[in-house]
């Protein structure tokens, strides 16, 4: 199925179950400070509401959203000094990130209903793509002590409360009514089972369970798509989390990134073999340089970055945290300054081409290779 095809038929089931179509939002946002935008970005629902958590009606929508993931960006394509290229099939850092069954904030009492219908038609969506039951391999959280997880990356401990997180039952028993022996059906009593966000927006998050839904391919394991539950409100004093407690309502919601999703559907080997991505791949192979993915994959981010701030990395929110974007962007510009104007010309507008349902990518072809005309010009006044 080609992605337009696939977009669409996403967009068609969102319509039919009611579900409101929200709008992307820009991959520059105030939610993730010094960074992009690197999930769905409910942002809209502080535009609607001035809070993510003190919501005073049921919220039922469908999004798909353009992310962009730098780590990913640093570990499969650019590398640095201290982390070298890991070489993966199935890794972008530009997508499309989609909701599956909705993203659903639900009173408690509604809950077990949005809950087992998001675990039901997760794996009904997938299967209907031809995946097979059989190649599902699912994490679920076992319980722990949120001293175990709640761990920063230097190690120390980021709460001064305990907690503890009982094991998901609800998910174990949800994937074994929908058909998926226990086998299938793995524990992980990891942060990548049990989502803690912890913005710096200054807005407080709910925190609650996380399901990985992973496919077996030729290649590996594939993370396919994954389903959240969150119903534990954070307790905010003085700037610090000091406390959870029961939200009074339940955050259901199922995402899919729609290349991966499409490369396993078609049973391709390379994410750069879908066709929203293919067309460019080749050319920029075509063109003999070093590190096509690496100049692919600029290619892409630079063209959303610029369609969606025109260079600038502010957001509408916190422009104290462009600095740090614009370092992250400025690694974008130098790996496609030395391609000639022509060569870049071409690229992007094979990026724009391929990606028909984002126009903004065509109408600011123009102003990509002027910020890539002013980044060359001065790292060459820096010589």
């Amino acid at each position: 199925m080609e992605m337009k095809n696939l977009r669409q038929k996403i967009n068609e089931k969102a319509k039919q179950e009611g579900l409101d179509i929200v709008e992307r939002s820009s991959t520059v946002s105030w939610l993730y400070p010094g960074q992009f935008a690197y999930c769905l970005n409910e942002e809209f629902i502080w535009d609607r509401f001035g809070s993510f958590i003190d919501i005073p009606e049921s919220i039922h929508f469908h999004k798909i959203q353009p992310v962009i993931r730098w780590d990913d960006f640093i570990r499969h394509f650019q590398g640095s000094s201290s982390i070298p290229v890991e070489r993966d099939g199935s890794h972008l850092a530009s997508f499309d990130m989609t909701t599956i069954t909705g993203g659903h904030i639900v009173s408690r009492q509604e809950h077990e209903r949005y809950s087992r219908e998001a675990f039901k038609g997760i794996i009904e969506f997938l299967t209907s793509f031809g995946l097979r039951k059989e190649n599902f391999e699912i994490t679920f959280f076992p319980g722990a002590r949120l001293s175990e997880i709640g761990k920063g990356r230097n190690g120390f401990q980021k709460y001064a409360f305990e907690f503890e997180f009982p094991e998901d039952r609800e998910a174990k028993e949800s994937f074994l009514e929908v058909g998926l022996q226990e086998s299938q059906i793995k524990p992980d009593s990891s942060r990548n089972c049990f989502l803690i966000p912890n913005w710096i927006c200054g807005e407080v998050a709910p925190w609650g369970y996380r399901n990985e839904i992973n496919y077996k391919t030729s290649q590996g394991l594939v993370d396919i798509a994954t389903i959240e539950r969150l119903s534990l409100r954070p307790i905010r004093q003085e700037n610090e989390i000091v406390g959870v407690e029961d939200w009074d309502k339940v955050f259901v919601i199922s995402g899919t990134g729609l290349e991966r999703l499409s490369m396993i559907e078609n049973g391709l080997n390379k994410i750069q073999d879908v066709d929203n991505i293919k067309p460019l791949y080749d050319f920029v192979s075509s063109r003999g340089y070093e590190n096509p993915d690496l100049i692919c994959e600029s290619v892409r981010i630079a063209g959303r970055l610029i369609a969606d701030t025109g260079g600038n990395m502010i957001d509408k929110k916190s422009p104290k945290t462009a600095d740090e974007r614009k370092k992250k962007y400025n690694r974008v510009l130098r790996n496609l300054c030395s391609i000639d104007d022509n060569g870049l010309l071409e690229m992007f507008r094979i990026n724009a081409e391929i990606n028909p349902w984002y126009p903004e990518l065509r109408s600011s072809i123009g102003a990509v290779l002027e910020q890539i005309k002013s980044y060359r010009e001065r790292s060459n006044m820096r010589k």
